[in-house]
């Protein structure tokens, strides 16, 4: 069975990015845990779908995904000044927390989370970035496709893989 819409696929994985001309592994799957997703719903960045899409059980895979099908180019719109207050709890910033190089959680005012890493702290403003931590890089996945199956009705009801033979795992 090939890799397309609506299968639920099994990789094992490793991301290297690039640091100046050296390819540094930043994760990977673990022994006997590999990746489990429901593929074409939009769970994984659209490189990664596209280069796996049409690979079968036994696979192995060696492609690089562009910023422009991963993560996005890093923007300096996303660089923004918040105010100092929005990191007070009960009248205090922690700065065991609020520290520079620090990644938090933020919430904006529909209630949605999402993290920010910080790059400065001053008494009424603190510099956050919003970009996802790999915005602006291009990403080596290598890996082997460890199974593919059709997904069960429920799975495409939930829009989500439910573990090995569909046992769902909440």
């Amino acid at each position: 069975m090939i890799i397309d819409k609506h299968k639920v696929v099994s990789v094992s994985y490793e991301l290297h990015v690039d640091n100046n001309g050296t390819q540094v592994l930043i994760d990977k799957s673990q022994e006997g845990q590999p990746l489990l997703f429901l593929f074409g719903v939009g769970q994984m960045i659209p490189g990664f779908e596209r280069n796996l899409q049409g690979l079968k059980a036994g696979d192995v895979y060696d492609f690089v995904v562009q910023p422009s099908e991963g993560y996005g180019e890093h923007s300096l719109d996303d660089v923004i000044d918040l105010p100092a207050d929005v990191f007070k709890v009960d009248g205090e910033i922690d700065l065991s927390i609020v520290k520079i190089g620090n990644i938090v959680p933020l919430r904006d005012n529909q209630g949605h989370t999402f993290e920010a890493k910080i790059l400065e702290v001053s008494t009424h403003h603190v510099k956050v970035d919003l970009n996802h931590e790999l915005a602006g890089k291009s990403l080596n996945f290598k890996g082997k496709v460890e199974s593919v199956r059709s997904a069960t009705a429920e799975e495409l009801d939930h829009g989500h893989a439910h573990g090995h033979g569909g046992v769902h795992h909440h």
